[in-house]
């Protein structure tokens, strides 16, 4: 097993791989909290400050988070003024304008290899393309590649 040191490290990379592959500003993984039924945003994060990090949490079942973790699929958010109530008071506080909410979910594998036990652990959020432009398909792809790592 890593040290703790060691997984913050290769996360802080990571990070910064998809911000910059992804011509994103900001990006931030929210994990799954069973205790309090939420999605906590979690360190490392690029773009956010210790504050932003420490407040963002969003409950379970609602708004784009909860639906990227409930369904396993990663959604696409062209302009935020257009997300639900319950996602603007976060969305507001970390500047968001754009954004992808991808699914981070383990995947076991049983004796032949093949998939088949999946435990969605979490979103992972590419905030803001770079000049203005909007995340796409290709975005969501590219960011598939690398979820799995």
């Amino acid at each position: 097993m890593p040290s703790s040191d060691d997984l913050e490290q290769t996360l802080q990379r990571l990070v910064r791989r998809v911000a910059m592959l992804m011509q994103a500003e900001k990006c931030v993984f929210l994990l799954h909290d069973r205790e309090r039924g939420e999605l906590v945003a979690r360190r490392p994060a690029l773009g956010l400050n210790a504050e932003e990090v420490r407040t963002l949490k969003v409950p379970l079942g609602s708004g784009i988070s909860g639906r990227a973790f409930a369904s396993g699929e990663p959604v696409i958010i062209h302009d935020t003024a257009e997300l639900e109530e319950c996602d603007q008071a976060w969305i507001k506080r970390v500047d968001a304008h754009n954004l992808i909410a991808y699914p981070l979910i383990i995947e076991r594998p049983d004796e032949q290899a093949r998939s088949t036990d999946r435990m969605p652990v979490g979103v992972l959020h590419v905030i803001n393309k770079r000049d203005a432009a909007q995340f796409s398909a290709d975005d969501v792809r590219l960011l598939s590649v690398m979820a799995k790592q």
